[in-house]
Parts: structure tokens; C-alpha cells; sequence
């Protein structure tokens, strides 16, 4: 056994491209762990290191019965790395997480009856739909990280995952091409975080699937990037050749998921789910085979995760090639009441001295506030029922709660697809990222574009949402990034707030098109302009599905 913090090593149990996974157990307690070591050399710089430490504490925020738990993180120390002699080196980050019992879905590929296959992605589709609501994209969704205890299937290995809303602002920028090559979505060879997003991981999902209905991946196992770019952006999904009867319109479900421009796949996993349920199920339901969630038969792989530079052949691909109208779909649906139809289990690390590291990122429960969450659901689902504009104002002293509240709210809706949120702070002395223009610059992604990037990158966004209008791309661009070297030759300026206010509602209504918009407005009571906009909306424009959430201190009201 090979001490490491709080826990034993007692044996390496899968080696990949950038990481090791050891099995475990926690010193004083005996609780079985897996323990995941990074040891891709790019860990080394400290930007790698520092990434790596948002993903834990991303990964910390994940509070869902459906995504493995992580217990807690650390580097090897000298101790470890002695008496490992030689199979662990001093400074290698690991997190310690649950220890699947029943293995991984490789087992499975090919070898289910529908229902189960079912079971399994309706199972990650509420995983990917949590962690998608709180800014956090996968990126490497594969059978082998979809992991069974008990029976229950669970999401795993987050070490791929971004963030897209990290601590303090810091801002991603394009880096290398991390994934696995069979199950990654085109824009991912690209390697340009501002292009993620929800339809990243269903593209992902629709391969999965694919593998878990026909035996593998659609355009096979292979790793050279080039290759397998070009199969994922140009080649037609496969035939499906199921391998147990399936629905009908589920091919049709899979080719929407893995529609080769983000923009008209699924736009959320609340999306897809509603899609698949509303599948039915096949007139006979074979077991291929074996009972796949009970089959203790390993069937080898060879897919790995690669991390690569953007290759040469794929240095000057253009993501606008990725971009166009999303296709019409079914109005998004509110659900009548915030509450699942079975409350999840309450989890615990029940390890001693386990995660006090990570305690920070816990996310903070939300206990009891029934009331005012049905006040808050009621809100919403009026505003998506009569088409109008709401604006709920949550007023009181500082730690009362008010914007753990908001926060809620906007995650809940988030997760079922019920509202697009955007998030709008102020502070004491305005900062660059507070006020409307940030809140803007942040939904769009497009902070620290120099100033004809920044137009192109808009004029690609506007697109996707069925805008084409020069003058309002200009608009934007200069709402967000004003260009103060060239004030005699801009094409745009504003000669007053309520052009700015105007514009901001223009973007809103249009995104309203889709599913009710929630506006979040925190600590309003330092943003005059802000609430000059919310008065704006309120008396100079026309009313349109939106959600005004504004959070605000009584103290500060008061003076």
C-alpha cells in the first residue's frame, strides 16, 4: 500500500494519455476510492496546474447523484513517490473520487435491450443538463467515463472539464486539442473555448449513444486528429445498424444531436431529454447478447484521450464554418413546478478529513425557502405563459440570502431548458466587469478580441440567432469594446444611454425568440445605469418573455 494524504494506494487499475487511475481506500475509515493521477507533461507549466485547479473546484460545484463525487485533492508528496518506488513522482496533482463497482459502459456497447440503453442516457442527460447550468462543459463524454454503482449509472472523470465562468473573470484562450478524437465534436479540433458550450457534450452523447445501440463510435477508433477532424466535420453519419430493435425517430434523434454545426443540434441536454422521451419505445425489446449492467465480460478498447496542439492542417480552419440559423423546434416547456418528481438523495463525503480543500467550492444548500422558490417558479412560468415582461425585486440585508436565491432560479431553469440567463454585477466602485456591457461581453464570449476579431467573432454570434445586419454588429462591438482610437471614423456612436438601452433590448428580445430570458441583476443598488435600463424596459419598450431579477441591498437602499 502506498500512503497518499488521507488515503492507500493498493493497485493501478487504467492508464490512459494523460492521466493513471489507482484503486484505494481512505486510511481511517476503509471506504473504497479510485484515485486519479494527471501525469501529462504539460502539468508541469503553471498555467496547466492552475487550470486544473478550477476543474477540481468545478468539479467540487457538480452536487448530483448522477456525476461521480469527488472526496478531495493533492499533490504527491515525497513520501508517496519513496515508498511507490518509482510508479508515482513528487508534485503530481490527483483527486480522490467513488469507486465504480460495476465497471464502465465499454462493457455495454452492443450488448443492451433499449430499456437500459435508455436508462443510461436519460441518466447522463440530467447529469450533462446540472453540470451544464453551472458553466461546466465535459468534454470528453465517452462510454469508458460513464460509470455504473449499484445499478445507478454516473458520470465520471471531469479532468477535461472547462469552465466557462472560472474565478475572477480569468479568461480562456485557444490551447491545445484535448478529447478523445471517436466522441469529439468538430469544434473541439479547433481547440477554441469560446465555441463551447452545452451542444459540445450532446455532439459527444450522440456518439456514445451511437456506440451503445451498434457495438462502437460512428467513424470508428482512430487518433489521428486530422483524420478524424475531417470525418467528424464532412463525413455523414453512419447508418445506424442496431444491434437490439430501437424507436422509430431515433435515428432522427441521433443525427440532431450530432449535426456537424453546433448551432443546430439540441441547444440543451433538457432538449435532448424531452426529445428522447417523447420516443417511446420499440415494439419488441431484445436482450443482445448479454444484460449489459450485469455482463462482467470486458470487451477491449483502444479509443484514448489525446492532448495535442492544434496540428498544422488545423491551425487555420475558421470556426465560423461551424456557425448558421438552429433549426425550428418545439417551444421549450416550463415545468409546473420547480421540484423533481423524485428528490434526489441528500450525499455526504462521510469521510473523515476528507475535502477540506474543496470546501469553499461545495456548493451551499439551499434549505427549505419553499415559499419564495414557488414565488420565483410562479414568475417565470408567467412570464413564459402570457409573453410579457416581469421584474421581481429580492431586497434585503447582506447575507440574507438574496442571491443564493437568484443563483437557484437561474441554475434550476437552466437545467430544464425553461429560460436563457444572463448575469449582470455591480460592486461598490465599478470594476470592467461590471454593468450591462460586461453582462453582454460575457453571453457572447467575447472579451479580449482585438477589435476587428471581436467584429468577425459578433457578426458569427448575431448569425447563429438569424441576425445579419451589419449596423447592429457594429452596435454590439461597440457597446462591448468601444473603440476609442479611431473616435473620428467610427461607424457607431451612441449619443445617449438610451441608444445603448435600446440595443441591449434588441439582443434580449431576439434570444426571447427561443425560451424566456432571465435577467439577473445582482446588487443592483450600485448600478444607476442598470436600473435606468430595467426602467427602460419596463416603460419604453414593447413587452417580450423576460424575467427581470433584480437582487439588492436593503442597507445600502436606505442610505
Amino acid at each position: 500500500m502506498i500512503p497518499l494524504g488521507l488515503f492507500e494506494l493498493s493497485a493501478r487499475v487504467g492508464t490512459g494519455g494523460m492521466a493513471e487511475v489507482w484503486s484505494g481506500v481512505h486510511v481511517k475509515e476503509r471506504v473504497p476510492v479510485a484515485v486519479k493521477l494527471v501525469t501529462e507533461p504539460e502539468i508541469r507549466r503553471p498555467a496547466f496546474h492552475a487550470s486544473l485547479r478550477n476543474e477540481v473546484r468545478a468539479m467540487a460545484r457538480l452536487e448530483h447523484p448522477g456525476i461521480v463525487m469527488v472526496f478531495d485533492h493533492g499533490e504527491v508528496t515525497q513520501e508517496a513517490a519513496d515508498q511507490s518506488e518509482g510508479q508515482l513522482t513528487v508534485g503530481t496533482p490527483y483527486f480522490a473520487m467513488e469507486l465504480a463497482n460495476q465497471g464502465s459502459a465499454l462493457l455495454w456497447c452492443g450488448r443492451m435491450p433499449w430499456r437500459k440503453v435508455k436508462l443510461v442516457l436519460v441518466s447522463l442527460l440530467r447529469a450533462m443538463a446540472h453540470a451544464h447550468a453551472r458553466n461546466v462543459i465535459h468534454r470528453d463524454i465517452k462510454p469508458s467515463n460513464v460509470l455504473v454503482f449499484d445499478g445507478e449509472v454516473k458520470l465520471a472523470d471531469f479532468g477535461l472539464a472547462i469552465d466557462l465562468e472560472p474565478e475572477g473573470g480569468t479568461t480562456r484562450r485557444r490551447g491545445r486539442v484535448l478529447g478523445t478524437p471517436a466522441y469529439m465534436a468538430p469544434e473541439q479540433f479547433v481547440a477554441d473555448w469560446r465555441e463551447y458550450g452545452p451542444p459540445t457534450d450532446l455532439y459527444a452523447l450522440g456518439c456514445l449513444a451511437f456506440a451503445l445501440v451498434c457495438g462502437g463510435p460512428p467513424y470508428g477508433r482512430g487518433h489521428d486528429l486530422t483524420l478524424m477532424y475531417e470525418m467528424h466535420l464532412e463525413a455523414v453519419v453512419p447508418p445506424l445498424d442496431p444491434r437490439m430493435p430501437v424507436p422509430q425517430g431515433f435515428e432522427r434523434w441521433l443525427a440532431q444531436l450530432m449535426e456537424k454545426k453546433p448551432s443546430r443540434r439540441y441547444q440543451r441536454a433538457a432538449d435532448a431529454l424531452q426529445a428522447l422521451q417523447a420516443l417511446g419505445d420499440p415494439p419488441h425489446d431484445m436482450v443482445p447478447l448479454a444484460d449489459g449492467l450485469t455482463s462482467g465480460v470486458a470487451i477491449p478498447s483502444s479509443i484514448v484521450t489525446v492532448a495535442s496542439d492544434v496540428t498544422p492542417a488545423l491551425r487555420g480552419v475558421d470556426s465560423s464554418g461551424l456557425d448558421s440559423v438552429p433549426p425550428p423546434g418545439p417551444a421549450p416547456v416550463v415545468p409546473k413546478t420547480w421540484r423533481r418528481s423524485k428528490a434526489p438523495p441528500r450525499r455526504s463525503m462521510g469521510l473523515l478529513g476528507a475535502g477540506l480543500g474543496l470546501f469553499g467550492s461545495r456548493p451551499v444548500p439551499l434549505v427549505a425557502r419553499e415559499e419564495e422558490r414557488d414565488a420565483l417558479w410562479d414568475g417565470l412560468r408567467e412570464v413564459n405563459d402570457s409573453q410579457e415582461t416581469r421584474m421581481i425585486m429580492l431586497e434585503g440585508p447582506a447575507g440574507c440570502g438574496k442571491s443564493r436565491l437568484a443563483q437557484w432560479l437561474c441554475e434550476r431553469s437552466h437545467e430544464v431548458g425553461a429560460a436563457t440567463v444572463l448575469k449582470g454585477g455591480h460592486g461598490p466602485q465599478a470594476g470592467r466587469v461590471d454593468g450591462l456591457a460586461p453582462m453582454i461581453a460575457r453571453y457572447l464570449r467575447s472579451e479580449e478580441l482585438t477589435r476587428p476579431e471581436l467584429t468577425r467573432f459578433i457578426a458569427r454570434k448575431l448569425a447563429r440567432i438569424g441576425i445579419y445586419d451589419g449596423a447592429e454588429t457594429a452596435a454590439l462591438a461597440e457597446l462591448v469594446e468601444p473603440d476609442l482610437e479611431e473616435i473620428g471614423t467610427r461607424r457607431v456612436r451612441f449619443g445617449s444611454a438610451s441608444e445603448r438601452y435600446v440595443l441591449i433590448a434588441r439582443l434580449l428580445r431576439t434570444l426571447a425568440q427561443q425560451r424566456p430570458v432571465i435577467l439577473w441583476l445582482d446588487d443592483v443598488q450600485w448600478g444607476l445605469d442598470t436600473l435606468t435600463f430595467v426602467h427602460h424596459i419596463l416603460f419604453e419598450e414593447e413587452a417580450f418573455p423576460l424575467l427581470m431579477l433584480l437582487t439588492a441591498r436593503s442597507d445600502v437602499l436606505a442610505e
